[in-house]
């Protein structure tokens, strides 16, 4: 999935080709049901960003519990610029 545009999405595929409706959900997915096909492509940077800002904030709360609040400061606001990538 060399220069594919959809090489960074989880799913790997959108649009009129994912969902219940689409041959290749019912010919992997027999069992499955509408309501578990409603998955969204999630791109691989905004997972990555996310993990990134909830490990900055459970440092956060672990260091403000420690007592470290200047840490705990400078770890909540990495996590709050690091969230500022998933808007």
């Amino acid at each position: 999935m060399v220069g594919s545009a959809e090489a960074n999405t989880v799913c790997g595929r959108r649009g009129v080709f994912w969902g219940p409706d689409a041959p290749s959900f019912r010919k992997f997915c027999p069992l499955q049901t509408a309501a578990h096909a409603i998955l969204r492509c999630v791109k691989l940077s905004r997972i990555s960003w996310s993990v990134t800002t909830l490990a900055c904030l459970a440092a956060a709360v672990v260091v403000l519990i420690e007592g470290y609040r200047g840490y705990a400061a400078v770890a909540f606001v990495v996590a709050v610029s690091a969230a500022i990538n998933l808007l």
